[in-house]
C-alpha cells in the first residue's frame, strides 16, 4: 500500500513537471584543414587517360626503362586535363620523369589560368648537345639534369601571385619565377613532349595535381567532420480558425472570430480594450471611446454614430453565447482602418494610419502585403538591364541619356509600366568589377548610376527586387599600385562567404552598409535580396577536389548580411537569392560532414525543410529561382518519399513548405512549358496557371528567354502571356471579398491613427492568463483526486487495523 501510495505521487509530479518543460536540442561541430588529389596518373595501375590526346602522339605504357613498376615511354605526346578550375591557396603539379641516353627533343609543361584563351609555358626541358637542362617561362636555365637519372619535379603555384616555385627531389632550386600576372585558378593542364630522333626515350610516372585550400578560422565546412541535428516540422495543414492582424501584431481573443451571414464578426470588447479604449455596455447598447472617438452603436442595429455622426452599417452588431461581437464594417468606419478577408489564409488584416499608402512590402502569417492587401506580380526578371545601364554611364555620363543603352531601358520600363507591370528583378552588382568595394571614385560612379537608375523606374512606377550579389567576385578585396591599378588579392568567393575574418567579406559589409544608407529611403526598392544563388555552391566538391563553403557557413552569411541591414533599414523585407534548393541538399551538407564526399541521395519534404529552415531563419522571404518546376525535364525538381520514391516537385508542394515555415516566398527566375500542350504558348499559359493557382505571390519570368523584353518592347506574344498572367493572379487574390466594408466615410483623413498603434495589447497576457486558470483547475483537480485517493487509502488502512484488533 505504502509502495501505491508513492507511485501515485510520482505520478502527479511527473504530470506537473511535463506541464512545465520542454526539451531543447544543441548541434556541436568542429572544424579541421583539407587538401584534395585533383588528377593523378600512375601506369602502374591504369592506363593514361588524360580529357585530350593528339591522335599523333607516339607513347606507351611498358616496364622498359619504367620509373615504377610500368611507365609512360614517350617519343611524341600532346595531351591536356580540362576543367579544372582551381581557385585553392596552392597548386601542387608533379611527376617524376626520366631522359634516357639519346633523347634529343623538349618536354613542355603548359598551364592555362584564369579561363584564358591560350596555354602558359610554365617550365621546358630542353636537351642539346648532350646535355639536359632545365627552363623557366622566360627561358632562363634554371637547373642541370643527367640523363638516365630519375627525377622527381614539383611546380607550386600560389593563389593571388605572380610567382611560381620548382622543387627538384624536394629541394627548392630557385627563388620565386615571375608570371606575367597574378594567378587566381588554373583551368587546365598541357603536356607536349617532340623527340626529333624518333626513339622512346622520353619516361615519365606518378603525374599528380593537387591542391591545398585554405584552413577555414570558424566550423561547419567540409574542412569539417561532425553532425548536424534533423528538426521536426508541424506539417502544415489549411488553418480552420480565423486570425486577426492590426498590421503586423496578431491579437489573440479568448473567444473564436465568427463568419456567418457572409460576414466577419470579432469579439468586441476584447478588440477595443486590447488598442486601449474605453468600453462600456448598457443592456444592447455599447459605448467606445478614447480621446479621439466615441463610438455608440446597438445590437441587432445596422445604425451607429461616431463622433455624433450617423452611419449605417453592411451587418449588424450581434450578441453571441452572451459576447458582444461587430462586423468588420464597423471597425473600419471607426477605427478609420482597412480591413481584409483572406478566406484561403482564415484571417482578418486590419492596416492602420501610413501604413494603408506607405507601398512598403511586409509580412504577415506567411502572406506579402501592401498598404493593407496581399500584393501580387508576374513580372521579368531582367538580369542585366542595370548592367548594361552602367557601362554606358561609367565611359560617358555627359552623353548618357542619348546611349542606346538608356533608351532601351527608358523603353522597357514603359512598356512594362503600360502593360500593367509595378516590379522587375535585376543584377545590381558587377561581377568582374572587385575593385567597386575598395575604390572610392568607382563606387560613387556606381551609386550614382543607381540612383540614375531608380530615377527612371520611378517615373515609370516599376519597383526593383535589387540582387545585390553580396557573395560574388565585385567584393573581393583588392589592392592598388600606380603601376599596375586595381589589383585582386589572394582571397576568392569561398573566403568571402566562409571566413569571418576575411577581408573581402570586411570590405562587402562596409560597402553594404554605404549602400542600404544611401537608398533605404528609396520607394523604388521592392525588398532587399542578398545574393544570387548562392547554394547552388554548398556543399558541392569533397570528390571532385573543390573546396567550397558549406549551407551552415552560407546562412551564417546571410544572417551577417540580414542584421547588418536591419540595423541601416528595419522595414523592408529581406531575402537570400537562393535558386530551388538541389534535390539533395539538405544530404550533401550532412554527407560532407561525415567526410563522406558527396551524397545525391534525393531529400525528403522533412529533410527539404530542414535546409530553408536553416537557410531562412532570418530571413523574410524564401527564394527559389524555378525554372520548369513540375516538369520532368528538370533534374532538381524532385524529392523522396518517405519510402524514398521519386517525387516530382510542384508549385504546391513548394508553397506548402514556406507557410510550414511561416516565410513568404517569391520565383526570381521563372522559366517553364506544360509537358501536357502541344503548342509552346499554350504551355507556357498553362504552366503561369500552375504558379497562379498555387498561389506564388511574386514571380519574375526569365527574360533572357524573351526577344520581346530584350529588344526593349513587351508587345509579343511571350509579352502578352505575362501580362495576361499578371492580370489574372490580381483578379484571382486581390478582388478584395471585404470591400464593401471598406468606405472611409467617417474621417477626413484617411491615414489619421484613431488609436496608437505601437501601443497594442496583442491579447497574449490574456490567453496566458486563461491558460493559467485552466492548468490551476487541472492541477486543482489533480491534487483533489490525489487527496481523495489518500484519504480513501487511510480509510482502508484504518479498517485493516481495527479488524486485526476485532480478531
Amino acid at each position: 500500500m505504502k509502495r501505491l501510495t508513492e507511485r501515485l505521487i510520482s505520478l502527479i509530479l511527473i504530470v506537473f513537471l511535463l506541464a512545465a518543460y520542454g526539451t531543447n536540442v544543441i548541434s556541436v561541430f568542429a572544424a579541421d584543414s583539407l587538401v584534395r588529389e585533383v588528377i593523378s596518373e600512375d601506369m602502374d595501375s591504369k592506363n593514361f587517360e588524360p580529357d585530350m590526346l593528339d591522335p599523333s602522339s607516339d607513347f606507351t605504357v611498358s616496364s622498359l626503362n619504367s620509373i615504377n613498376g610500368k611507365s609512360l615511354l614517350i617519343n611524341k605526346l600532346s595531351c591536356s586535363w580540362l576543367g579544372l578550375n582551381i581557385e585553392d591557396y596552392i597548386v601542387n603539379i608533379e611527376l617524376k620523369f626520366k631522359c634516357v641516353s639519346g633523347f634529343d627533343g623538349v618536354f613542355l609543361i603548359n598551364a592555362r589560368m584564369d579561363n584564358g584563351d591560350t596555354d602558359e609555358n610554365i617550365v621546358s626541358v630542353y636537351s642539346s648537345n648532350d646535355e639536359l637542362h632545365l627552363y623557366d617561362n622566360e627561358n632562363n636555365e634554371i637547373y642541370d639534369f643527367s640523363f638516365n637519372t630519375i627525377y622527381k619535379l614539383r611546380l607550386t603555384l600560389n593563389r593571388g601571385s605572380n610567382y611560381y616555385s620548382v622543387y627538384i627531389n624536394d629541394s627548392k632550386i630557385n627563388q620565386n619565377i615571375s608570371l606575367a600576372k597574378n594567378i587566381y585558378s588554373v583551368n587546365s593542364l598541357n603536356f607536349t613532349v617532340d623527340n626529333d630522333n624518333g626513339l622512346s626515350d622520353l619516361v615519365i610516372d606518378d603525374i599528380f595535381v593537387t591542391k591545398q585550400g585554405k584552413s577555414y578560422p570558424q566550423l561547419y565546412s567540409a574542412q569539417t567532420l561532425g553532425s548536424i541535428q534533423d528538426e521536426t516540422f508541424e506539417a502544415y495543414s489549411d488553418p480552420t480558425d480565423y486570425k486577426f492582424y492590426i498590421n503586423q501584431k496578431n491579437i489573440e481573443f479568448t473567444r473564436r472570430i465568427v463568419a456567418e451571414d457572409k460576414s466577419v464578426f470579432v469579439p468586441a470588447k476584447e478588440l477595443f480594450e486590447n488598442i486601449g479604449m474605453e468600453y462600456t455596455s448598457n443592456d444592447n447598447n455599447v459605448t467606445v471611446k478614447n480621446k479621439n472617438l466615441i463610438l455608440v452603436f446597438t445590437n441587432d442595429s445596422n445604425s451607429a454614430t461616431i463622433n455624433g455622426k450617423n452611419i449605417v452599417l453592411n451587418s449588424a452588431p450581434k450578441k453571441l453565447d452572451g459576447i458582444v461581437y461587430v462586423p468588420l464594417h464597423l471597425i473600419n468606419e471607426a477605427l478609420n482602418a482597412k480591413v481584409w478577408t483572406d478566406e484561403n489564409a482564415k484571417m482578418i488584416v486590419m492596416t492602420t494610419g501610413k501604413y494603408k499608402t506607405d507601398n512598403i512590402l511586409r509580412l504577415i502569417n506567411g502572406k506579402l502585403y501592401m498598404n493593407g492587401e496581399p500584393y501580387y506580380e508576374i513580372s521579368y526578371f531582367a538580369g542585366n538591364l542595370f548592367n548594361d545601364l552602367y557601362n554606358a554611364y561609367s565611359a560617358d555620363v555627359n552623353v548618357f541619356s542619348e546611349s542606346k543603352e538608356y533608351i532601351q531601358t527608358e523603353n522597357i520600363l514603359r512598356s512594362l509600366s503600360e502593360n500593367g507591370f509595378h516590379s522587375i528583378r535585376t543584377f545590381l552588382y558587377l561581377n568582374d568589377n572587385y575593385y567597386m568595394s575598395n575604390s572610392v571614385s568607382d563606387k560613387d560612379v556606381f551609386y550614382n548610376c543607381v540612383s540614375s537608375f531608380f530615377d527612371m523606374c520611378d517615373k515609370y512606377d516599376i519597383k526593383v527586387v535589387p540582387c545585390l550579389g553580396l557573395n560574388s567576385e565585385m567584393h573581393l578585396n583588392s589592392v592598388y599600385s600606380d603601376q599596375n591599378g586595381w589589383i585582386r588579392g589572394n582571397e576568392n568567393t569561398v573566403d568571402l562567404v566562409s571566413d569571418t575574418e576575411s577581408q573581402s567579406q570586411k570590405d562587402m559589409l562596409f560597402f553594404l552598409d554605404e549602400f542600404v544608407t544611401r537608398f533605404k529611403e528609396r520607394n523604388t526598392i521592392l525588398f532587399w535580396e542578398l545574393a544570387d544563388g548562392g547554394n547552388l555552391k554548398a556543399d558541392v566538391g569533397m570528390t571532385n577536389g573543390e573546396v567550397s563553403y558549406s549551407l551552415i557557413h552560407l546562412a551564417d552569411f546571410y544572417n551577417t548580411c540580414a542584421d547588418k541591414i536591419r540595423k541601416i533599414d528595419n522595414i523592408r523585407l529581406i531575402s537570400s537569392g537562393d535558386s530551388l534548393l538541389r534535390t539533395s541538399q539538405w544530404h550533401l551538407l550532412k554527407a560532407t560532414l561525415s567526410g563522406l564526399g558527396e551524397d545525391y541521395t534525393f531529400d525528403t519534404i522533412g529533410e527539404r525543410l530542414n535546409a530553408l529552415n536553416l537557410l531562412n531563419k532570418n530571413l523574410d522571404i524564401i527564394s527559389i529561382q524555378g525554372n520548369n518546376v513540375g516538369n520532368s525535364s528538370n533534374a532538381e525538381s524532385y524529392y523522396a518519399d518517405s519510402a524514398g520514391a521519386k517525387v516530382l516537385l510542384t508549385y504546391d508542394r513548394i508553397k506548402t513548405d514556406a507557410l510550414t515555415l511561416g516565410k513568404g516566398l517569391y520565383d526570381g527566375k521563372c522559366y517553364g512549358i506544360s509537358e501536357t500542350s502541344q503548342k509552346e504558348e499554350d504551355g507556357i499559359s498553362d504552366y503561369l496557371d500552375s504558379l497562379i493557382d498555387s498561389d506564388i505571390q511574386i514571380a519574375y519570368w526569365n527574360s533572357e528567354y524573351d526577344s520581346d523584353l530584350t529588344s526593349g518592347y513587351i508587345d509579343g506574344n511571350i509579352g502578352r502571356i505575362i501580362s495576361e498572367a499578371n492580370s489574372k493572379i490580381k483578379q484571382k487574390y486581390i478582388v478584395n471579398k471585404s470591400s464593401s466594408d471598406n468606405t472611409f466615410s467617417s474621417w477626413y483623413d484617411s491615414n489619421f491613427d484613431v488609436f496608437d498603434p505601437e501601443n497594442i495589447n496583442t491579447g497574449s497576457s490574456n490567453k496566458t492568463k486563461v491558460l493559467a486558470i485552466g492548468i490551476a483547475k487541472v492541477v486543482a483537480v489533480v491534487l483533489a483526486t490525489a487527496v481523495v485517493i489518500l484519504i480513501t487509502l487511510a480509510g482502508i488502512k484504518r479498517k485493516e487495523n481495527m479488524q486485526r484488533r476485532v480478531r
